[in-house]
Parts: structure tokens; sequence; C-alpha cells
């Protein structure tokens, strides 16, 4: 929208969401249900932290809790991560089981984590229009006698490994779980590391000016923690 504003060309995508279709067709589904089932036996149950939780005074419809890190804390978390060669995204999710683990008094515990679902390995999967976006399970059981560094890179390695297999509907997951393709978990964990402000403000040109950009997204799901890594 930008481009046309500026009076800049847009360049046609070279592939079509159907190119998307069409490689689906092709994928290894054997390989992926292995995948997910593997994962799945470490969870004897679902994880349901609103169940753990005392119950809410009365009231319906959603609530919104915003919080906010300042900028020399956010720093100690980068340097932290980096300096154990991990994502920002690895720290929070891992952060966010040792909660689950406390809450529900469950080794094994299970958190939805949004992906953009544009595999790989399709040319041009970028740049097309369509629905990607999914969300699904991350399972981990960590053991208290596992040296924390080490649990680290492997939460980390097992976000990479779900990349190959990250554009499996999650109700198929829920029905290979066995659990009657009841949800698996009732809290999600979106991050956001991608700076919208600073790349929409660069696009200010011809007297366009762009104020502070603010979303909000409501899900099936009781919790739905949305991390933004962007400065604010």
């Amino acid at each position: 929208v930008l481009q046309r504003y500026h009076g800049q060309p847009v360049e046609v995508p070279a592939s079509r969401y159907r190119d998307h279709i069409a490689w689906l067709q092709t994928h290894d589904v054997a390989a992926s249900e292995s995948f997910w089932r593997e994962r799945l036996q470490a969870l004897d149950e679902p994880t349901r932290l609103a169940s753990a939780l005392p119950a809410p005074d009365a009231g319906t419809g959603h609530a919104t809790c915003r919080t906010s890190l300042d900028a020399d804390a956010l720093a100690r978390l980068q340097r932290s991560a980096a300096s154990q060669h991990l994502t920002l995204n690895t720290l929070l999710q891992a952060a966010w089981v040792i909660v689950l683990q406390r809450y529900t008094g469950r080794r094994a515990v299970a958190f939805g984590a949004t992906v953009a679902g544009r595999p790989a390995a399709l040319p041009g999967a970028e740049a097309m229009l369509g629905l990607f976006i999914n969300t699904l399970p991350v399972i981990q059981a960590p053991s208290p006698d596992q040296a924390v560094a080490d649990w680290l890179q492997a939460l980390q390695a097992e976000n990479l490994a779900l990349r190959e297999h990250e554009h499996v509907p999650l109700y198929e997951i829920q029905r290979w779980a066995g659990q009657g393709g009841q949800a698996l978990f009732d809290s999600i964990l979106v991050f956001e590391n991608y700076p919208v402000d600073a790349a929409l403000r660069q696009r200010e040109q011809n007297g366009l000016k762009l104020g502070e950009v603010s979303h909000a997204a409501t899900t099936n799901y009781p919790l739905t923690l949305v991390i933004s890594a962007g400065a604010t």
C-alpha cells in the first residue's frame, strides 16, 4: 500500500498460494505424523493453566494486561541469551514452561506457539499472499537434575526441528495425541521481534506521517501471552 502511495512500482509475486497447496500434496505426511507422535508421548494429559488457578470473579469477556521492561532489562535478557547462543524467544519459552510446571504441578507441560508456517523449502514462500500462520504445541518436561544450559539448548534445537513440520494442522496433532481431539493446552505464547513501528516510519515520505502502531487480537484460548521485543 505504501509503495503505491509513493508512486513506486509493486512487483508481482512470482509464486502463488496454489504453489503452497501443491507443495503440501508432495510432503511426507507419515514423517510429520511420526515426528509429532514422538513428542506427544511425553504429555500425559492436556496442560490446563486455567484449572490450576483460583476461579475468577463473576464476569465475562476478555481483559488485557500490559506491562513493559525498560531498555536496560531488555538488554540484559538479550545479552544473557546471546552469551549462550540462544534466541530471546527460547529464553522466554523456557520461563513459561517453568511457570506452567509450578502452577499445574506437572512435569510435562504444553503451550501453543504461533509459527509463520511458510516453508523454507518452498521458493517464494515469503512473498506469497495467503493464510500460512499456525499454532503448534511446544511440549517440554525438564527434570530438576538437568543442567539449565543443556535444557535451553535442547529447547532451541526442538524449535528448529519443529520448522520442518510446522505446516501440520493443529487438529491433526490433537487427533494423534489420543485425547479425543480435545485441546492440548489453554495458553499460547506469541513472540514478535519485527519492529513494525520502525519499518513503517522508514516509509514516511511526501508529508505522510504515521502514528504509534498498535493492534489487538482475540483468540479462543483463555490466556494469550504476546511478547514484543521492539522498543516502546
